[in-house]
């Protein structure tokens, strides 16, 4: 549940915030990211767990309840059809920089702003904890841990289709975020 509440809510943020993302190419994906077989245009973003672990378990820690961190992995697409070989990291690379880079800092932006709340109803934290019931919500907002150094070449299978030549299809890019914490009480447990 609580997993689920902030996927949704990244998803939510991301359609309000980001204008060239929408239910079609901006979704929550349970596997490593692809886009579905139905993407057709250049970009697609995947919003995919990436972690559930305890939270402080040191003396310290949490005795009557449950503390809880999670993480999330946005997975950048960008197809472009076949790339040869000779300009694959050269100008096909710059290309896809450029072209994945005003979305990507989009999202950043976005991400960190809205971290908690947007000003109005909206924002990550309080899209997430309007989901969840009780009183024993998320209490630190997902933080941004790193990306992919570069954008990685994909072949055609990552876009669910085949191709004529071998090589790369497109460019795959991934922003990690994390360190989302929900403690609960022990008499809240749910």
């Amino acid at each position: 549940m609580s997993q689920a509440a902030l996927l949704q809510a990244v998803q939510a943020e991301l359609h309000s915030a980001v204008a060239s993302l929408s239910t079609k190419n901006c979704e929550i994906r349970g596997d490593e990211g692809q886009p579905p077989a139905r993407f057709g245009k250049k970009s697609f973003v995947a919003i995919v767990p990436s972690g559930w672990s305890p939270g402080d378990t040191g003396p310290g820690g949490l005795n009557l309840g449950i503390d809880e961190v999670y993480s999330i992995r946005l997975v950048i697409s960008y197809r472009t059809g076949h790339i040869p070989d000779d300009i694959l990291m050269g100008k096909a690379f710059i290309d896809a920089t450029n072209g994945l880079e005003p979305l990507i800092r989009s999202i950043m932006v976005v991400m960190r702003k809205n971290r908690y709340t947007d000003g109005s109803s909206g924002g990550i934290l309080t899209r997430a904890n309007a989901s969840i019931s009780g009183t024993d919500k998320f209490v630190e907002p997902l933080r941004w841990i790193g990306n992919d150094i570069q954008p990685q070449p994909v072949g055609p299978e990552w876009f669910h289709s085949e191709g004529r030549n071998p090589g790369a299809y497109g460019w795959m890019f991934n922003m990690h975020y994390g360190d989302a914490r929900r403690l609960q009480t022990e008499s809240n447990l749910e």
